[in-house]
C-alpha cells in the first residue's frame, strides 16, 4: 500500500516512519522538504540503531500535493486548525483515484466536522497517532 503524509512536523515524520517500519512506500508532502526528511531519517537512523529494521526505504519528499495521485491512502498531519484541516483534506481529495482513503490525524476537531466538508466522506477516516 502506498501512503501519502501531508505534513512533515514532528507527528507527520513519525506517521511516515511508522509506515515505513511496517513496509509501505510513504510520500511526504510539506513545503520544507529537507527538514522533513531530516526528521523522518533521524527516526529511521534511531530504529536502526535499536536493531529494528524498516519494511521500506522507499521514501519520496515532496512539496507538490499532486504527488499523492497514486497513494492509498493519504493521513493529513497539519496543526490542529479547522480551515487548515478541512482545506488541507479538500485538496487531498481533489488530487487522489476514487476510493482511496483520505485520514486525518487531528486530536481535537470533530472527525464528522471534517467529513461534513468533502465530497466523499464515505472515504474518510479518523486516524490518530500518538507522538
Amino acid at each position: 500500500m502506498n501512503v501519502g503524509v501531508l505534513g512533515g512536523g514532528r507527528m507527520g515524520a513519525g506517521i511516515a516512519h511508522a509506515f515505513l517500519m511496517q513496509g509501505a512506500p510513504v510520500v511526504v508532502v510539506d513545503p520544507e522538504t529537507a527538514a522533513a526528511e531530516e526528521r523522518v531519517r533521524a527516526a529511521l537512523a534511531g530504529s536502526v540503531e535499536r536493531g529494528q529494521t524498516p519494511g521500506s526505504t522507499e521514501l519520496t519528499m515532496s512539496d507538490d500535493i499532486s504527488d499523492f495521485a497514486d497513494c492509498e491512502l493519504v493521513i493529513e498531519a497539519v496543526p490542529e486548525d479547522l480551515t487548515l484541516k478541512t482545506d488541507a483534506l479538500r485538496r487531498i481529495e481533489a488530487t487522489i483515484a476514487p476510493g482511496a482513503a483520505i485520514a486525518s490525524n487531528t486530536s481535537s476537531i470533530s472527525i464528522d466536522t471534517l467529513a461534513a466538508a468533502l465530497e466523499r466522506p464515505a472515504d474518510f477516516v479518523g486516524l490518530h497517532f500518538f507522538n
